[in-house]
């Protein structure tokens, strides 16, 4: 067996005068959704001083049998260097991340957007910013329309975003510098095409175990016992704070009330969408996982996940993903996770993270019990199950090839507290960068002229206004409408008619001053978007039966947000008011009061808007 390591400056260039085979152990880690990790002991020489230096590329080459071709185990990046002297002698040891780790030198930029793209030209757009890389998207998934934003991040760390949010995986590719995306969970295959399983090794191992390329035998085992809580119901928050995260609630997906009946209809989703309105009056969605099983509720933040522009169909898209990263993750929270770490022996074919492997073991304790004549066994690990592979590290050393394999029952990873400072990290890194929410408002205040209408009979003038809901808000939290009337007023009074002396013409003498009616528009109704909306906000307002001025304040926020025509469009305000007559007159001096259509005058309209809007501006160019 022949190990030797061959190394590449940062410019890819072969470096020395030839391979490195000072070579004392080594080992090649390969992990599921991340970057894997290789370390190398080695003799002290020049060369190797001089060759393996930080940030220089090792290939780890491996040739079994002099008759066998030589194997490439795997490319890393030395990131650390350490020599130790003691009584034994100098050694030194070189490890740092695998080749993927390359994709972390290259950012996405501020703003990086993808809008309903099919999911292999995301990724390929992705890995091309890394120079030398090329990807592969599994063909069952690569047609799928995915919406996302990446802001300040590096490739791997919008790789890895990217696939959560789809719930599928990603791992080094076979072949130097690629990536593999896909569902993965395929059985593992053995050189003769049999289904590899793992199984506990006997005492004594005979050839036919040996022989069989589709056994492997495990020598040593342990159970981990640190597992996340089982979730099988949750409430999903996407981008944005309080009242301005994203929900659920513009998914196109069917939203279900928490009694079951149908709230609005859509597309079935894997586990139901529910609306439900809490103790404080707040409206939640929710999806439900347990199937009628006993619930384990969590409220779960997804704060990548967020309109990706101001408009209708990116609220719909991203409140889809918020449904598809939230399936995601209750497929694999609603079980308990085990996780399982072996060494094994037999190894005969290319395991790797993704792939499947039947697992079967069970050992057993030796308990003395001095009150028997026989020592009772009991079993304390039972283990016959399908195995997802996690990580998968190869060693050799002492002219032995060893593999150690970390399998869980849930393509997942325990979070422990590295992943939750990591992730943690990579969150306030960005912070400042993402595409935030923050609170807007305005008022705008407005007067028309109003007159009431006998159908048929008499002249009428409606009183219409408009709101447009500019683009730059993400949602609407709050649409006030304050109505105030007024009676008519006129600021010229007609003064009177003379006939001058020949030859000048005629003329009126005007003076002026502020002359105000006494009678009010009544019966006034109101329709938004060409909807009678009057009974239910409370009016009509002033019956004709009295004569009072109008002051309401309407909630119509549900109006405006839920309007048939979508929210971003120009909605209309129109105000009605019915015929009534009453001795009425705009006060002068030189007219006597009459008996006259007496339901008009003006009315005032203050529209109160509050929403939150998100910073998505594009410079000119």
């Amino acid at each position: 067996m022949r190990v030797w390591a061959e190394v590449y400056d940062e410019n890819g260039v072969k470096t020395g005068s030839g391979p490195v085979t000072a070579i004392q152990s080594a080992s090649i880690t390969e992990q599921l959704d991340g970057a894997g990790s290789f370390s190398l002991d080695l003799g002290t020489d020049e060369r190797v001083l001089l060759q393996l230096v930080n940030e220089a590329e090792v290939r780890l080459m491996v040739q079994t049998f002099d008759d066998m071709p030589p194997e490439e185990w795997g490319r890393g990046i030395i990131r650390d260097n350490d020599i130790s002297d003691a009584e034994g002698g100098t050694s030194v040891r070189v490890s740092g991340p695998d080749t993927l780790d390359t994709l972390t030198e290259r950012t996405v930029g501020i703003g990086r957007s993808y809008d309903t793209e099919r999911l292999d030209a995301i990724i390929a757009d992705l890995v091309s910013i890394v120079p030398g890389w090329t990807e592969s998207v599994d063909s069952t998934i690569a047609g799928d329309l995915q919406s996302s934003r990446f802001d300040g991040v590096n490739v791997l760390q919008a790789l890895v975003r990217t696939v959560e949010e789809k719930g599928c995986h990603f791992r080094r590719g076979a072949n130097p510098n690629t990536i593999e995306v896909g569902p993965f969970g395929d059985y593992a295959l053995s050189p003769t095409g049999s289904r590899v399983r793992a199984i506990k090794a006997p005492s004594v191992i005979g050839n036919e175990l040996y022989g069989n390329d589709a056994v492997l035998l495990i020598d040593k085992i342990s159970q981990s016992q640190k597992s996340d809580a089982v979730v099988n119901w949750c409430i999903p928050i996407g981008a944005g704070t309080g009242s301005a995260a994203l929900t659920l609630r513009d998914t196109t997906y069917a939203i279900y009330n928490a009694d079951g009946t149908l709230y609005r209809a859509g597309t079935a989703s894997k586990y139901p969408i529910y609306r439900r309105v809490n103790g404080s009056g707040i409206v939640e969605y929710y999806m439900d996982a347990s199937g009628g099983a006993r619930q384990r509720q969590a409220v779960v933040t997804f704060k990548a996940i967020g309109a990706i522009a101001n408009s209708i169909l990116a609220k719909q898209a991203a409140a889809d993903m918020l449904v598809q990263a939230t399936t995601a993750y209750l497929d694999r929270a609603k079980v308990p996770l085990v996780t399982y770490r072996f060494s094994a022996k037999n190894v005969q074919t290319d395991i790797r993270p993704g792939h499947l492997l039947p697992v079967q073991y069970t050992g057993r304790l030796d308990v003395l019990d001095e009150t028997r004549t026989r020592s009772p066994r009991i079993t304390y690990m039972s283990v016959d199950t399908n195995m997802w592979v996690m990580k998968v590290t190869r060693k050799i050393g002492d002219g032995q090839i060893s593999h150690d394999f970390e399998v869980a029952t849930i393509d997942r990873y325990v979070m422990d507290s590295t992943r939750i400072v990591v992730s943690l990290m990579e969150a306030m890194q960005v912070q400042d960068l993402s595409v935030q929410t923050f609170p807007f408002g305005f008022q705008d205040s407005s007067e028309r002229a109003i007159q009431g209408n006998a159908p048929l009979t008499t002249p009428f003038r409606n009183a219409t206004f408009g709101l447009q809901v500019p683009d730059m808000f993400t949602d609407v939290v709050l649409v006030r409408l304050r109505i105030k009337t007024r009676p008519l007023y006129t600021t010229a009074d007609v003064g009177i008619y003379t006939v001058p002396s020949v030859p000048y013409s005629s003329a009126l003498s005007y003076s002026y001053r502020v002359y105000e009616n006494d009678q009010y528009p009544s019966d006034i109704s109101l329709f938004i978007d060409g909807i009678d909306r009057t009974a239910e906000l409370g009016g009509p307002w002033n019956p004709s039966a009295g004569n009072l001025p109008v002051d309401e304040t309407l909630d119509i926020t549900s109006y405006i947000t839920s309007a048939a025509g979508g929210l971003y469009q120009d909605h209309s305000l129109v105000f009605k008011a019915l015929a009534k007559t009453a001795e009425t007159r705009v006060s002068s001096s030189h007219l006597s009061d009459v008996v006259s259509s007496a339901s008009n005058g003006l009315i005032e309209c203050k529209i109160l808007f509050f929403g939150t809007a998100r910073g998505i501006f594009t410079e000119a160019s």
